[in-house]
């Protein structure tokens, strides 16, 4: 199975489907920079030399067809259209870039959320309650107030108690890949 489809099995069908829209998003994008790059040239062009309004027959057919009687006033609309062409590129770029960012996160979300329900899945209640006391312990601690960590000795314990449940976060993840098998096949 080659990597993509390892990827897309991951996902479920809302999630692919979404995954499709970014990569819409990420063409729609890629054909607006080459609009934006593509429209500097005739601006540049009219801008070095302004009597390439009446020689070159695209931006004379624009000219005329716009109804423009100086070349200059036709300058200063080519150059508001490439600074509207720009924005709106930079404004979809920005867009796009946060719907990616957006998706990534989520997805390390639910792929850590099922990761973990699948794992606590194969342990009775008694060792879930000790995990999820554990977690409470890791995600907590690093946000209580710091006159409650005032102490130097409370701050060694609550050090030595985050970096414990990550080791053993860390074990019973381990513990959990090496026997997944074993736990499909109970349950």
């Amino acid at each position: 199975m080659t990597l993509p489809k390892k990827v897309l099995a991951l996902l479920s069908p809302a999630e692919r489907r979404r995954a499709y829209g970014l990569l819409g998003m990420i063409l729609v994008m890629a054909f607006l920079d080459v609009v934006g790059v593509a429209s500097i040239m005739p601006f540049m062009a009219v801008l070095a030399n302004p009597a390439v309004v009446e020689t070159n027959p695209w931006l004379a057919a624009a000219y005329a067809g716009l109804g423009f009687t100086q070349p200059e006033s036709f300058l200063f609309f080519l150059g508001v259209l490439v600074f509207a062409a720009l924005v709106l590129s930079i404004a979809f770029k920005a867009l796009t870039t946060w719907a990616l960012l957006r998706f990534t996160h989520l997805r390390n979300y639910s792929l850590s959320r099922r990761l973990v329900g699948a794992f606590l899945h194969c342990f009775d209640r008694s060792a879930q309650q000790r995990f999820a006391h554990t977690q409470a312990t890791a995600v907590i601690a690093p946000y209580f107030p710091r006159h409650a960590l005032d102490n130097p000795t409370e701050q060694a314990v609550m050090e030595a108690v985050h970096a414990l449940s990550y080791e053993i976060t860390l074990i019973l993840i381990a513990l959990r890949l090496t026997t997944v098998h074993a736990c499909d096949r109970q349950g």
